[in-house]
């Protein structure tokens, strides 16, 4: 299974100099974001640093989709 993240950010910015308003834009992508949000999934899945899922984590993983506890 492959799993892709992506991550959009906004970020608000004033509209003039005088720093009375504001307006929210996207912003650029930051891939080192992403792929802290991908680590922490994968820490959460139980993958070990060799890319290894154990039989349990996965077992526990489906429990938890499928009871909508996740």
């Amino acid at each position: 299974t492959d799993i892709y993240v992506t991550h959009r950010g906004m970020e608000e910015v004033f509209t003039s100099t005088q720093r009375e308003n504001t307006i929210w834009q996207p912003r650029a992508n930051d891939p080192e974001l992403e792929a802290e949000f991908l680590r922490r999934l994968m820490v959460k899945l139980g993958v070990t640093q060799d890319g290894y899922v154990g039989k349990d984590t996965v077992t526990a993983f489906q429990n938890k989709l499928n009871t909508g506890s996740l």
